[in-house]
């Protein structure tokens, strides 16, 4: 019997989605692992109502009326803004189409995890942004009402600081009213993604949503004062990120880790990997 396994990633915000559904994110070096084999009975680990609709669909999709066995192993941590939900779609819904051997597209799986999402309601966009960040790799702008991605950049020289504070913020409990304020500083932040200009939609992305949800704000503060070239509040929070040169590192490091665990992070530029595992 083969089984499949498929390596999808996290990724941090860049554009904040959840008002204008024009956002923007970028993979980083949080990893996804799922392994999925065709069996004749559905079983599941964990058995989430997230993992549940993504091999439903998936299995909808091919017409099977078999089972199959998938086993998901993350690192990201939930609930903390670092797009653990997405990166679980994609990947389950990968793992469960090449398990059966179908060859599918980059919008075949996107659309697939998209509508697992809003089924698992833990989404409040279909966050096409994070699902497409965390399938391709890199840092991807995207129209999330339209479901089209409208670019793809690779940034080079960067890496990610990302700040883990304790605490969970749940997308779905997440009051918008405040952030709703702030509509047309995020299109403009989501132009200044579009034209490349990345950086200064990440700031401003971050003192927008730093005041909308009062929190991430001063740590993203003190990221930028140590030397970072942008930091934001990643997705509803609490996880900040801040993406810096080599040079600086270190010290933006030490400027975040009075506020809680802080991990340095690889931005992840290549596609999903996919591994045949014979047995």
């Amino acid at each position: 019997m083969t089984c499949v396994e498929i390596v999808t990633h996290g990724a941090v915000s860049i554009v904040n989605a959840m008002v204008t559904f024009k956002g923007a994110s970028l993979a980083v070096g949080f990893r996804t692992r799922v392994i999925a084999e065709p069996r004749d009975t559905i079983t599941l680990s964990p058995d989430t109502p997230l993992v549940r609709e993504a091999v439903y669909v998936s299995l909808h999709h091919l017409g099977e009326v078999r089972g199959v066995k998938v086993k998901v192993f993350s690192e990201i941590p939930p609930a903390k803004g670092l797009k653990s939900s997405s990166s679980v779609a994609v990947g389950t819904v990968a793992a469960v189409l090449h398990a059966f051997r179908y060859k599918p597209s980059i919008t075949t799986i996107l659309r697939l995890a998209i509508e697992a999402s809003y089924r698992a309601k833990v989404t409040v966009t279909g966050a096409l942004d994070d699902a497409s960040a965390c399938l391709l790799g890199g840092l991807t702008v995207t129209d999330n009402k339209m479901n089209r991605v409208l670019k793809r950049y690779t940034p080079r020289g960067l890496s990610a600081v990302v700040l883990i504070p304790e605490g969970e913020r749940l997308s779905a409990e997440v009051d918008l009213s405040r952030l709703t304020l702030y509509r047309n500083l995020l299109t403009h932040a989501h132009t200044l993604a579009l034209n490349r200009e990345y950086l200064d939609a990440m700031n401003l992305n971050g003192i927008v949503c730093g005041h909308a949800f009062g929190i991430g704000l001063e740590e993203a503060t003190s990221a930028l004062e140590a030397g970072a070239s942008a930091a934001s509040i990643s997705g509803k929070g609490p996880a900040v990120a801040a993406l810096c040169r080599r040079s600086c590192i270190s010290s933006v490091v030490s400027a975040l880790k009075k506020y809680g665990e802080v991990k340095i992070l690889p931005i992840i530029n290549r596609r999903y990997e996919v591994h045949r595992i014979e047995g």
